[in-house]
């Protein structure tokens, strides 16, 4: 892994010198002006843009808050998701049997939070030191769907979840169609009725886009070819390549080394079903990272001007 990030740096920086610029391996990257992180700078894709007027569709036209907590709490003023352009993730999938996808994605949730404690690595933003792993909540609440509010009406698109597992991915998948509207409506042509028994995998194209338009840190994907697979969303980009490799093996070994101890796990699951210990877990960064008043308020433009 390292050896392909450093191929891929070098690629990069080729291609970024004619720019006069480098590559960095970061996970908010420091010297981002509000003017970066506008409607303008939406990279132009059209996927992207139908997400980002849906989302203005479902929360109006007024400009949300970004709260973050930290030596320098701050809160940002936005209108776009082009403000994730503030967030760099180092993303891993594992393929995973489905008679064992239970206990590895709960190994997998219970392993995020320590390995992320270790790897954070961005504490600031638009010129102000927050939280060690700002990238997080700003993640989650730069979609302005109420992400990491008490006060959501609907679960949030971005988040780490509430519970255990306890029916297999096909749960999963059941959540993110009930708890969230459809974003990116596309349809394919109807898949043959006889086709699982042919022996050949449906490619259930619908249900695989709008899993792509909800970013749980760790991500149920099935994949056509026939496999299923967890993305790990949360740990950050950089700041090295060895970096991203330790914490690559530090969270992919934990988590195939818990998913081993069924028994305890199980045990777990079953002392923190109300939500206790894994409530605490996975909503303590919110607590930590956001605050309830604005002490510094950036406006970060809506229009093509910049400033």
């Amino acid at each position: 892994m390292r050896v392909e990030t450093d191929d891929l740096l070098e690629a990069v920086g080729a291609v970024a010198a004619s720019y006069r610029a480098l590559p960095v391996l970061i996970g908010t990257l420091p010297t981002l002006t509000p003017s970066d992180l506008c409607r303008s700078a939406l990279t132009p894709c059209g996927r992207f843009h139908h997400i980002e007027n849906a989302l203005a569709r479902s929360r109006g036209s007024t400009p949300y808050r970004i709260s973050l907590r930290g030596e320098e709490p701050t809160t940002l003023l936005a209108d776009s998701i082009a403000v994730q352009g503030a967030t760099s993730s180092c993303q891993l999938h594992l393929v995973v049997c489905p008679g064992e996808f239970t206990h590895t994605y709960n190994a997998a949730q219970l392993a995020t939070g320590p390995v992320l404690a270790a790897a954070g690595n961005s504490p600031l933003l638009l010129g102000r030191r927050l939280w060690h792993e700002t990238r997080v909540p700003m993640y989650e609440r730069g979609f302005g769907d109420g992400g990491g509010s008490a006060g959501a009406a609907a679960p949030a698109r971005a988040s780490f979840g509430n519970r255990w597992l306890d029916g297999g991915v096909v749960r999963l998948f059941e959540d993110a169609v009930r708890d969230h509207e459809v974003l990116v409506p596309a349809l394919s042509a109807r898949e043959p009725a006889g086709l699982t028994a042919s022996g050949r995998h449906p490619r259930l194209t619908e249900l695989r886009l709008h899993q792509g338009t909800v970013w749980t840190w760790n991500r149920p994907v099935y994949d056509p070819g026939g496999h299923i697979r967890i993305e790990f969303r949360a740990l950050p980009s950089g700041p090295t390549s060895i970096d991203m490799a330790a914490n690559a093996a530090f969270l992919l070994g934990l988590t195939l080394h818990l998913s081993r101890r069924s028994a305890d796990l199980e045990a777990m699951e079953v002392h923190t079903e109300r939500r206790t210990a894994l409530g605490r877990l996975t909503h303590a960064y919110t607590r930590l990272s956001t605050s309830g008043e604005p002490v510094h308020t950036w406006g970060i433009p809506a229009r093509s001007g910049r400033g």
